[in-house]
C-alpha cells in the first residue's frame, strides 16, 4: 500500500514532574515477641488512593531521645507489613512514612507513631539457661509444647540447635513459615554426601553433586553440564538433528547426524547445507557450491580466486542483465546481454579449440568483431575502410558518432571522422569587417602555450556574392587581423600543430613502435630500443 507524505512536524516539550505524591497515612505499629511490626494500609493521609507513578513508600525510624538518628529501615509499594528487629527492650522507637514517585519527588511525612518492645521473660533471667522453674504455669501450650511463632530465628543462638536435637522428619515444609529460612539465617554450609535429584533418577532429571549441575532428557541422555571447574556443555539432543555448545564452540547437525555448522572458539568456522549432492559450503578458505552429482560448480577462495562452472546471471527476469553460459559441447562459451524484455541484444563467443576464431562479438545490429589466433578482423557495416596487414587486418574501421536523426525518428544520423598526420587543433568563426575593411580576432588564452609558433595556418572565406581579396595576418600572441572590403562578412579558420606532444610517426617501422588499443581506436608507444 502506497504511503503519503509526512505531515508537518510538531514538537511538544513535556515539563519535568515536580509534584510530590500525597503523604501516606500514618502507619500502624505493634510489638510482639521482641519484634516491631509496621503496617501501612496503602492509602494517603486523607484516605485517597496513591498515584500510579508511586515508586515506593519509605519506612523511617528514629530514637526520640537522640537527635539526627532518623533513618530509612525498609520500604513498601502496596499495603504491607514489615518487621523491624534488633531493638533493645523498653527503648522507645518513633516510626513514620514518606512516599517517593518515579521522578524522585518525596511527599510530606505521615503521622508519627512511637512504640517500645517488651521482654518475654523476667529481666533477671535474660542471658541464662531456662528451666521449668523459670516458666510460668499456663504459658506453654501442652499440646504444641511451644506456641507457634514464639521462637524466631533472631532468638536462636547460632549453632545452638544441631542435628542431634532434631528428630527425623521433625522439620517439614508446613512447619517453616514462608521466607523464614533465608541466606542470612543459614550460618553454615549445606553439605551433600551424594547428590540431589529433581525428576526421574533414570530419565528426565536435573542432578546437583560435588562436581556441578547436569541435566538429562527423557531418554536419560545428558543434555546440560555445568562443572565446577568452569567447563560446560549444552546440547538439544544426543543424536540426529541437534545443536551443541561447549567450551570449544558451537555446532549444528542435520537429521542424519552430519555436522552442518561449526563456529569454533578459535575463530574458525564451517557451514554446509548437506554432506553430499547439491549443496553449498563456506569456511575460512572460501565459498563452494556443488550440483546434484556432487561436482563443484562454484569456488570463491578467501585468497581472491574464483571459478564458476555453469550459468552465471547478474540479475533476474525483467531486468537488464548479463548471462554467462557454460561451454556447449566443448566448443564455445557465450556471454549474453539481455534487455528488460528478455531479448538477447548482444553476444560474445569464446571458442575453445581449432585454428579458427578465438573470440567473436555481435550487437545484433550488424557490428561484428572477430579475433583470430595470431591476428584479428574487425567488420563494421557503417564504414568502407579496408586496411589489410599482417598480423592485423582491419575491414571498414572508422571512428564515428551515431545519434538519433533530428528530422526523421525512423533514421540514425551517422558522421565519420577525418584523419591527419598531425596532432593538431582547429578553431573557427565569423567576423564583420569595419568601415576601414578590418577585423581583429582573439584566440583562446591558452592558444600560445598549446601550439607550435611555426606550425599555424589561417583560412579566410568571404561570405557574399561579390568578389573579395580578404586576407589575414599570421596568428601570434593569441590573435590575428583580417583585411578586406569594408562592411564585408567573412568566415575564418585557424589550424595549428600541438606543442605539448611529439609529432606523429606517420610511417614507423614495426620494430620501432608498440601498437595497442582496439579496432580503429588504437595508439602506439615508442619501443625503448628506439626511444
Amino acid at each position: 500500500m502506497a504511503k503519503g507524505a509526512f505531515s508537518e512536524q510538531v514538537i511538544i516539550l513535556i515539563p519535568d514532574d515536580t509534584t510530590p505524591p500525597p503523604a501516606p497515612s500514618a502507619p500502624t505499629v505493634t510489638t510482639r515477641l521482641g519484634m516491631i511490626h509496621v503496617t501501612w494500609d496503602g492509602l494517603g493521609s486523607l484516605g485517597e488512593s496513591m498515584p500510579s507513578d508511586l515508586d515506593r513508600v519509605q519506612v523511617w525510624m528514629a530514637d526520640p531521645l537522640v537527635g539526627g538518628s532518623a533513618r530509612v529501615v525498609d520500604s513498601m509499594r502496596v499495603m504491607e507489613t514489615i518487621v523491624v528487629g534488633g531493638q533493645p527492650y523498653g527503648a522507645a522507637r518513633e516510626f513514620w512514612l514518606t512516599a517517593v514517585d518515579r521522578s524522585g519527588n518525596e511527599s510530606l511525612e505521615s503521622g508519627h507513631v512511637t512504640v517500645a518492645t517488651q521482654p518475654l521473660v523476667d529481666t533477671d533471667v535474660i542471658g541464662k539457661v531456662l528451666d521449668g522453674a523459670n516458666i510460668k504455669t499456663g504459658t506453654v501450650n501442652a499440646a504444641d509444647a511451644v506456641i507457634a511463632n514464639t521462637i524466631t530465628g533472631s532468638l536462636v543462638q547460632a549453632s545452638a540447635i544441631d542435628t542431634g536435637h532434631l528428630r527425623a522428619n521433625a522439620v517439614t515444609t508446613p512447619i517453616l513459615a514462608a521466607g523464614s529460612v533465608t541466606a542470612g539465617k543459614l550460618e553454615s554450609v549445606l553439605t551433600l554426601s551424594t547428590r540431589v535429584v529433581a525428576g526421574n533418577p533414570s530419565a528426565g532429571r536435573v542432578e546437583l553433586n560435588a562436581t556441578g549441575i547436569r541435566g538429562f532428557n527423557s531418554s536419560g541422555s545428558e543434555t546440560v553440564s555445568l562443572a565446577n571447574n568452569g567447563s560446560f556443555a549444552l546440547r538439544s539432543a544426543s543424536s540426529g538433528a541437534r545443536i551443541q555448545l561447549d567450551g570449544t564452540g558451537f555446532r549444528a547437525y542435520n537429521s542424519g547426524g552430519v555436522e552442518t555448522v561449526s563456529l569454533a572458539s578459535t575463530g574458525s568456522f564451517a557451514l554446509k547445507s548437506s554432506s553430499s549432492g547439491a549443496r553449498i559450503e563456506m569456511d575460512n578458505t572460501g565459498f563452494r557450491a556443488y550440483d546434484s552429482s556432487g561436482a563443484q560448480t562454484v569456488s570463491i577462495g578467501s585468497n581472491g580466486t574464483a571459478s564458476i562452472t555453469g550459468t552465471l546471471i547478474s540479475g533476474k527476469a525483467g531486468e537488464a542483465r548479463v548471462q554467462i553460459q557454460r561451454i556447449f559441447g566443448g566448443t564455445y562459451s557465450p556471454i549474453e546481454f539481455i534487455n528488460p524484455s528478455n531479448a538477447i541484444v548482444g553476444q560474445i563467443w569464446a571458442y575453445s579449440g581449432g585454428s579458427g576464431p578465438a573470440l567473436q562479438a555481435s550487437n545484433f545490429d550488424g557490428v561484428v568483431l572477430t579475433l583470430y589466433r595470431g591476428g584479428s578482423e574487425f567488420r563494421n557495416d557503417f564504414g568502407p575502410l579496408d586496411l589489410v596487414g599482417s598480423p592485423v587486418r582491419i575491414n571498414g574501421g572508422v571512428k564515428s558518432f551515431i545519434i538519433p536523426h533530428p528530422d526523421d525518428p525512423d533514421r540514425w544520423l551517422i558522421h565519420a571522422c577525418t584523419e591527419s598526420p598531425h596532432n593538431g587543433v582547429e578553431y573557427w568563426g565569423t567576423a564583420q569587417l569595419d568601415e576601414r575593411g578590418e577585423a581583429h580576432v582573439e584566440l583562446p588564452a591558452y592558444f600560445e602555450g598549446l601550439t607550435e609558433v611555426e606550425e599555424r595556418a589561417v583560412f579566410i572565406t568571404a561570405m557574399g556574392t561579390g568578389r573579395s581579396s580578404a586576407s589575414a595576418t599570421y596568428p601570434l600572441d593569441g590573435q590575428f587581423s583580417i583585411y578586406g572590403v569594408p562592411g564585408e562578412r567573412v568566415a575564418w579558420q585557424v589550424k595549428a600543430v600541438r606543442s605539448d606532444v611529439p609529432p606523429v610517426k606517420v610511417e614507423p617501422r614495426r620494430d620501432e613502435v608498440n601498437v595497442a588499443g582496439f579496432g580503429p581506436y588504437r595508439y602506439y608507444t615508442i619501443k625503448e630500443s628506439h626511444g
